[in-house]
């Protein structure tokens, strides 16, 4: 048995947006869709969902946010996207090390944040290798009937690994 928690949705509390106003198509708000103004709020936060999730003694994988690549969950760019894995990973890991944690939970494995970088999953192996960060799976939504695609993903994200030194492969969800 596993356990799967996907971390994303900002409360507004918490929110560096004040913007109350609905996102289109979804029940989110535009502040549910913004990094933390306060990262030691943030991780605070994370470590007290962590430490609820550890007293069911399963192992727990955590997707850090969900869909990055669309606006209506995520309305700021990769490099703010990265800061957030880096405080959120190591957040989860403080409170409990066995934990699985990873991302980035795109809508295609070859889908982007935004224009100016690359593919998002690409983006987070590169940098969670350039920080050290932990990055124990990548995962993304495969809503494909071309099973090729998940060899073409898996292709693209080990040559990413090999690429940048990894000497363990990441699982691939």
């Amino acid at each position: 048995d596993v356990l799967i928690v996907v971390i994303a949705k900002m409360p507004g509390w918490l929110s560096n947006s004040n913007d109350a106003s609905a996102m289109q198509g979804t029940n989110w708000l535009v502040y549910n869709t913004h990094s933390p103004k306060n990262y030691s709020q943030w991780n605070s936060t994370v470590k007290a969902g962590v430490n609820y999730f550890k007293q069911f003694g399963k192992p727990v994988y955590y997707e850090v946010w969900n869909e990055p690549d669309f606006d209506i969950f995520w309305s700021e760019d990769t490099g703010s996207y990265l800061r957030f894995y880096n405080e959120t990973v190591l957040a989860v890991k403080e409170a409990d090390p066995s934990a699985k944690v990873g991302g980035s939970v795109v809508n295609g494995w070859n889908a982007t944040i935004d224009s100016s970088h690359g593919f998002a999953n690409i983006e987070l192996i590169n940098y969670a290798k350039a920080n050290n960060l932990p990055l124990d799976f990548v995962s993304w939504h495969y809503f494909n009937t071309d099973t090729q695609d998940i060899l073409t993903a898996k292709s693209a994200y080990l040559q990413s690994l090999r690429d940048n030194g990894y000497t363990y492969d990441p699982e691939f969800i």
